[in-house]
């Protein structure tokens, strides 16, 4: 039957059964193919970057032996205590896994091999020698080394020149200055357990005040050599622990280029793998040593799932199209769901291989990385869409050649990257690896890490494609550049600035210091490095550690002046600023210092001068004060007799006589007028009294004062201010009339021929005052000096008709007392002009209240009992006098004990009371005890020659009002009639 059936089928159907499998087989070997490729490159990727990171690891830990030189460069003696500061700050554990130690070894000639092994056990080290024993020209023993674990504490005291391959990479380095790795050796570090392969950094260390640019130099100037060490499995797992893909991958790592068993340095999978699909080579070429990366893959990292589904996919449809040939004869139906069933499965295949692409596509773009693709043979050169982006530029804007490539690349990068990419195409360099700039679209240039492998060359060797990713390193090289400049920035600032600077551990220990401090504290800064402040007796005695326990514990800044003398005998002041700092996650604190000494002694000198200048005010104002008490004396008792005379029934001769005396006399008494409004200012006895003040009703007013004034001169005498607007300012209108009379009487008073113009205008938010004349004028240099005391231009006789010199130095005082400065301008001969400004006011003024008629003075006195308490004789006479001619009934006592004591003395109608009295007490405590005893208010004045500043402070809110002598006996009559 089966035989029967084979030759029922059609032969149509055989070919069609055929045909699928043929196209099955080879479909399927061509999606083994792209599998396969797939796997190359993720396998090569994984290699690439397995390479990366095991040179960024070595080039870190090489960058880290440099810094670990700069310590020794940048401070003059390192000891242990400075050294484990400097490696603690490393946190090599944690921070730099994978590697075992880090240590400098010294060399030390042999001739001092018995002085240093004694050196260092007084440091604290008894069991400290050196091994190998042995003699030999030169050692090298380890002398520090960190971390101080076990296995590392064994390798203290270990001559490394004393073996060969550390030897001769010490001696490499010493030579070349480069850093030097060794070959495969076992460490010392090892115990028997876990033994691993080992190498060791070497980088060396030279004196820095010698010169090191040859080779001789190099070898004279040597120091010694700062170590880094590896076990390498350690450092392996460290490296590779982070990179998850890398677990299909089995890396055997070997010492130069020969992959025997003696070289092999580290191998990621124990045992033999029989099953290695993939195998590639890569090479590190690093500090003068080469190691070869060889790369293994089994199948088990491989998936054929796709090819398995390919093949029986592909059997299947063989088989369904055989069937269909054979079934033709079957319904519509089944024809239809053979077909979709077919049409599926090609669909699927296509998914698959879809998804394959676009993993490949997200591996190549996840790395961030652009791809070129070069054709050496046409030097046609294809660019990924990431390659041009990474330049500026969008997909298929850049030409698809070589050239395009290399006219990028930046004019002093061109010789070197066509050198490099000459020595990888020779064979001298196992890859192409390079770091250059590329011309960005915008015309910038961009730092690249460009890498390339060939991907094809004919049977002779002839390169025929090669393809390359471009990595963007333009954010690391920018970070590098910064911190390089901003090392020599701050190391610039720290040695040039003329501020002492210093930073300590917050335990105490010093760990940064500039000259400028050492200087200031009279020591080097190998001294101050040396100091522990917590521990230093100077900072105890002079309160400075005070001042930075404070900083530290309430982390603010903290400015104090300090003087004292420092720890090395220096006697200083300082303006010192602590400031607690966080640095490394640890406490610091930054003390920044200022000698101040000049500038105190400066400002000794300054308040001692001052304190003699107002010793002198003071004195000064004493003297004015007294003399004018003593001048007032007389002068009162003269004015009082005066004053009698008019009432006593005089001739017309006789009148004019007493008016000339009454002039006189009115002129001493504006000088001593003038001297008690000074006294007065002086002691802020006067207060302002503010009030709203209408300008053109006072400059009205000073045109009906001065106009007759100025008429007898034959002066114009002029007023300007606005008429379309109200001027209103809030000031004190007496002190305000007071510095007006005093700038018109000087101008009348020096102007002989031509005007006066008193003006008010705006000005902004003021009003301008100002008092012209076509007088006598000032010269320049004599402008400052009208306005201080007793200064007159052209008086040197001292004519009293010409004033006292006071007008302008009480306008100065009282325009203070109103926030304003007086100001003149002049020209010798041609006038002057004197001006002040008041803040304007935009409030109406009141009306003022009309003021009541005067009275008859003889009318008041007549029939009223006085009673006079004055110690001065002749006063007492005259005001006796005076009042008695006006009919009054006056009694007279020298003394306020002899008034209070008097029976008739509470029953008088007014009090006229001097200050200063004969008795115990004085005229105040006279007319307290009477107000005390009188049953009704007592009506009183207190009279006086005292004009000292406490005393005018004093009496400013006495009860009873207080005249100068000489009184003008009108206002002492007002003063007496507002009490009734």
């Amino acid at each position: 039957m089966r035989k029967l059936a084979m030759r029922n089928t059609p032969w149509p159907a055989w070919a069609m059964l055929f045909s699928g499998l043929l196209l099955t087989v080879a479909v399927s070997l061509e999606v083994k193919k792209h599998i396969e490729q797939e796997a190359v490159a993720q396998f090569s990727f994984i290699c690439d970057q397995v390479l990366v990171n095991i040179q960024n690891r070595l080039s870190a830990n090489a960058l880290l032996l440099r810094s670990a030189s700069g310590l020794f460069a940048a401070t003059t003696g390192v000891n242990r205590q400075s050294w484990q500061r400097y490696v603690d700050t490393l946190d090599i554990e944690n921070n730099i896994p994978g590697m075992q130690a880090i240590s400098f070894a010294v060399i030390i000639p042999k001739t001092q091999l018995a002085a240093h092994i004694a050196s260092i056990r007084a440091e604290g080290n008894p069991e400290y020698t050196v091994s190998p024993d042995g003699k030999r020209a030169q050692y090298a023993p380890v002398v520090y080394i960190s971390p101080r674990s076990t296995r590392n504490q064994r390798v203290l005291g270990y001559d490394t020149l004393a073996e060969p391959v550390r030897r001769a990479a010490m001696e490499k380095a010493r030579d070349s200055g480069a850093a030097t790795l060794t070959a495969k050796l076992q460490l010392v570090q090892e115990n028997g357990k876990d033994v691993q392969a080992g190498v060791i950094l070497f980088v060396p260390v030279y004196r820095t005040a010698l010169v090191t640019a040859t080779l001789d130099h190099r070898r004279q100037a040597l120091t010694g050599w700062l170590a880094s060490v590896y076990r390498m499995n350690d450092l392996m797992t460290g490296i590779l622990c982070k990179l998850s893909q890398f677990k299909a991958v089995n890396l055997q790592i070997y010492d130069g280029l020969n992959t025997v068993p003696a070289n092999l340095l580290f191998d990621s999978k124990t045992g033999h793998q029989t099953d290695v699909l993939f195998h590639q080579h890569r090479t590190i070429n690093f500090a003068g040593h080469q190691w070869l990366l060889s790369f293994d893959q089994g199948t088990a990292a491989v998936s054929y799932r796709d090819l398995w589904a390919a093949i029986f996919g592909g059997m299947l449809l063989s088989g369904l199209l055989s069937g269909l040939m054979r079934q033709v004869s079957n319904t519509r139906r089944e024809a239809i769901s053979i077909a979709e069933k077919l049409t599926a499965g090609i669909r699927s295949h296509e998914v698959l291989l879809f998804e394959s692409e676009q993993r490949l596509k997200l591996a190549v773009d996840g790395a961030g990385d652009g791809i070129w693709d070069w054709n050496m043979v046409n030097n046609a050169m294809q660019f990924s869409p990431l390659y041009m982006s990474m330049l500026g530029y969008t997909a298929d804007e850049l030409p698809s050649h070589a050239d395009t490539w290399l006219n990028s690349v930046h004019p002093d990068d061109l010789e070197r990257v066509q050198q490099n990419l000459a020595d990888y195409l020779s064979g001298k360099l196992p890859g192409y690896y390079i770091e250059l700039r590329l011309r960005c679209k915008d015309g910038r240039y961009k730092w690249i890490l460009c890498r390339g492998k060939l991907a094809a060359q004919d049977k002779s060797g002839k390169p025929l494609r090669m393809i390359g990713v471009h990595s963007d390193i333009s954010v690391r090289m920018r970070v590098e550049k910064q911190l390089s400049d901003l090392l020599v920035f701050n190391r610039t600032i720290l040695e040039q600035s003329p501020c002492g600077i210093v930073v300590f551990q917050a335990d105490g220990a010093c760990v940064m210091a500039n000259q400028a401090y050492a200087s200031t504290l009279g020591t080097s800064v190998a001294m101050i490095l040396a100091q522990d402040f917590r521990n230093n007796p100077s900072w105890q005695r002079n309160g400075l550690l005070t001042f930075a326990n404070r900083a530290l514990g309430s982390g603010q800044v903290i400015s104090e002046a300090v003087e004292g003398i420092t720890s090395f005998g220096k006697k200083v002041v300082l303006e010192c600023v602590f400031t607690p700092l966080e640095i490394a996650e640890k406490s610091h604190l930054l003390l920044i210092t200022n000698d101040i000494s000049a500038r105190v002694k400066a400002d000794s000198v300054i308040s001692e001068t001052l304190l003699q200048l107002e010793k002198k005010e003071l004195a000064k104002t004493r003297f004015l004060a007294a003399a004018g008490h003593d001048l007032r004396q007389p002068l009162a008792a003269a004015n009082m007799f005066i004053y009698a005379l008019r009432h006593s029934g005089l001739t017309a001769e006789q009148n004019e006589l007493i008016l000339s005396l009454m002039l006189s006399m009115s002129t001493f008494k504006a000088l001593l007028d003038s001297l008690l409004q000074v006294s007065r200012l002086d002691s802020n006895v006067i207060k302002p009294e503010y009030s709203l003040i209408n300008v053109a009703e006072l400059l009205i007013w000073l045109e009906q004062n001065f106009s007759a004034l100025a008429g007898e001169k034959k002066l114009r005498f002029k007023l300007y201010f606005p008429l379309n607007a109200r001027l209103t300012i809030q000031s004190d209108i007496g002190l305000l009339k007071s510095v007006l009379i005093n700038l018109v009487s000087n101008a009348i008073k020096f102007t002989p021929a031509g005007g006066i113009l008193v003006s008010a205008r705006r000005r902004g938010g003021n009003i301008l005052f100002q008092v012209w004349d076509t007088g006598i004028g000032i010269a320049d240099e004599k402008v400052e000096l009208i306005f201080e005391e007793f200064f007159q231009i052209n008086n040197p006789q001292r004519d009293r008709t010409r004033g006292q010199g006071l007008g302008l130095s009480i306008v100065k005082r009282t325009l203070a007392l109103l926030g304003a400065k007086a100001q003149c301008r002049s020209k010798a001969g041609r006038g002057a002009v004197f001006e002040f400004s008041l803040p304007c006011s935009e409030a109406d003024p009141l009306e003022p209240q009309q003021e009541g008629g005067s009275f008859s003075e003889q009318a008041f006195v007549q029939g009223k009992c006085f009673v006079v308490v004055e110690d001065d004789l002749l006063v007492t006479q005259a005001t006796v006098a005076w009042l008695t001619v006006m009919g009054a009934k006056v009694a007279s006592f020298q003394s306020a004990e002899a008034a209070l004591q008097h029976a008739d003395t509470e029953q008088a109608d007014y009090y006229i009371v001097d200050y200063m009295l004969g008795g115990t007490l004085n005229g105040i405590q006279c007319l307290k005890r009477l107000s005390q005893k009188s049953k009704t208010p007592v009506k009183a004045v207190l009279v006086t020659g005292d004009t000292r500043a406490n005393f005018m402070q004093e009496v400013s809110n006495f009860a009873w009002p207080v005249h100068y002598k000489p009184v003008n006996v009108n206002a002492l009559l007002d003063s007496l009639k507002v009490q009734d």
